[in-house]
């Protein structure tokens, strides 16, 4: 088990969270600062069950990472999360699982009047060009036990100043401006549907829905996959989540790799 310092609860979100989220009987813990919410996720492992799912959020994470351990800056009223749910899924049952909370997402935002594009494998953008969040997924054994805890990570309505190219989903100057507890209930509420069809049905179900809001099909794009770089079409996902390029009159499909953004 994990151990980590203990921060500062804040009981008035988690009595903001237990109430909309009380039927699915939900483990919820909501700090001030954090270094990560997956650290503090793993600390809560015995505490979740099947019928149980965890959640935990913080108003601040000072050392959020991304896939590959970049790092990820918590903007003011960020949203920093992670989800946690017990599976006995083998690791091969999992594969596609990130683009499918990619949809989960999507649907939460865009009934707040926000819409997205889905960036392959883990990455949520406004445009082309502002990326705005981004899911990490783990999976973690503790106690001949499996978990997945799911990280989510939202600038809502501030930019990252350390890292160009983001984005923020709602506007400092009007509108709608949900914060983190109301974004992370609806997630929350999302993400156990989601994650209850996942489990029988695989990525399948979400394909389609992914690919309708996926940035860069139909273009030509480079993704790096260990040390190979291959160059084509990206023209489909599979059933497993992997990326289907299409170079010189062959398909290739990437399972792991980074895209090189398209000028």
């Amino acid at each position: 088990m994990t151990t980590v310092p203990t921060p500062h609860r804040l009981p008035s979100w988690e009595r903001a969270l237990a109430e909309p989220l009380s039927e699915s009987k939900w483990t919820i813990r909501c700090y001030d600062t954090v270094e990560t919410t997956m650290d503090n996720a793993r600390a809560l492992l015995t505490e979740i069950t099947p019928e149980r799912p965890g959640l935990v959020l913080a108003q601040t994470q000072t050392l959020g990472r991304g896939r590959h351990g970049k790092r990820w800056d918590s903007t003011k009223g960020s949203l920093a999360s992670t989800f946690v749910f017990q599976t006995e899924l083998p690791l091969a049952a999992m594969a596609g699982y990130s683009l499918a909370v990619g949809c989960s997402i999507s649907r939460v935002l865009q009934s707040l009047g926000c819409a997205l594009l889905l960036k392959w494998p883990n990455d949520i953008y406004l445009s082309r060009t502002a990326k705005a969040g981004g899911v990490l997924i783990e999976l973690q054994r503790h106690e001949g036990k499996s978990y997945v805890l799911t990280g989510i990570g939202l600038n809502l309505v501030e930019l990252s100043r350390e890292f160009p190219g983001t984005g923020a989903l709602f506007s400092l100057t009007g509108g709608q401006q949900p914060g983190p507890c109301e974004v992370a209930a609806l997630l929350a509420s999302e993400l156990l549907r989601d994650w209850e069809t996942f489990q029988e049905q695989g990525f399948e179900p979400f394909r389609q829905e992914w690919l309708n809001q996926a940035l860069f099909c139909g273009e030509t794009i480079s993704v790096q996959t260990g040390e190979r770089i291959i160059s084509g079409e990206f023209c489909d996902i599979n059933a497993a989540g992997g990326m289907v390029i299409r170079s010189e009159g062959e398909e290739f499909e990437v399972h792991s790799g980074q895209i090189q953004m398209p000028h």
